[in-house]
């Protein structure tokens, strides 16, 4: 009888520590190591191509892209999650560690912010009456590939602009070189400003670090805005192509005078 309740305590015991046992990773299973940055970079494509209204195929271009870039099929990377998933502490473990990265990058974000940018943003004074123009997507992944260099973006002025009107555009950049410390990453920031009076001004400037950046252009009391227009480009010597540039916060702020400001005019 006590033999029969130790077999009966021991055996959910010896199953338990047998389930605890690290399983070895078949040979044609993508290993974690690999497996960790693949499923980073698919994710992120995946989300990408949730912004793609219709056409398929596109979606699954980015897709196909990843798994070309790290070396994979996709029967290999299906096969693989199938092992994963059957095996969910490997599973756990890379996600933990990717969770992890995320984490870091968002910090390294926040941190390298500019603090000159900050102050700009600060100068705005938020009791005039401000709005945000940009109604496009409000993260965007640059690479040195065609028609994914560049963002291009137009906002229609309609009867809400006001004489005085200043604008400011915002956005967060962090840069990834792919792995290669000796890549060369360069943007460029612009934005253009034309007036009812057929005048024009223009702003913009070049830079290659992450952080904040900020391009703003000062109230006209003589000339209402016509037309804004604005753009991000972004160039690397990276023949890979895993060289990349992250743009998030997109803002496009119009802001009108305070009412004190215009009767000082």
């Amino acid at each position: 009888m006590c033999r029969r309740i130790i077999i009966k305590f021991l055996m959910p015991l010896a199953l338990f520590v047998l389930m605890g046992c690290e399983v070895k990773i078949p040979e044609e299973v993508i290993k974690p190591a690999q497996m960790e940055p693949l499923l980073y970079d698919y994710h992120l494509a995946q989300a990408m191509s949730r912004d793609i209204v219709g056409a398929d195929y596109k979606k699954k271009l980015y897709s196909k892209y990843v798994l070309k870039k790290h070396g994979y099929t996709i029967e290999q990377f299906d096969s693989s999650m199938v092992w994963y998933s059957r095996n969910p502490k490997h599973l756990y473990d890379i996600y933990t560690s990717l969770q992890k990265c995320l984490d870091a990058e968002v910090l390294d974000m926040d941190n390298t912010t500019s603090n000159v940018a900050e102050r700009e943003l600060r100068k705005i004074d938020m009791q005039s009456d401000t709005l945000n123009l940009w109604f496009g997507r409000k993260t965007e992944l640059l690479s040195a590939t065609a028609f994914k260099n560049r963002l291009l973006y137009t906002c229609d002025v309609d009867t809400t602009f006001e004489l005085g009107d200043s604008i400011a555009m915002s956005f967060n950049v962090k840069f990834a070189n792919g792995g290669n410390a000796s890549v060369s990453q360069l943007a460029h920031t612009a934005m253009v400003v034309e007036y009812d009076d057929s005048t024009s001004v223009a702003c913009g400037y070049s830079f290659a670090d992450s952080g904040n950046q900020i391009l703003t252009v000062n109230r006209n009391f003589n000339s209402k805005i016509k037309d804004i227009r604005s753009y991000i480009y972004y160039t690397d010597d990276d023949s890979l192509f895993d060289a990349r540039m992250l743009v998030s916060d997109i803002k496009l702020l119009r802001i009108h005078p305070l009412k004190g400001e215009l009767d000082e005019e």
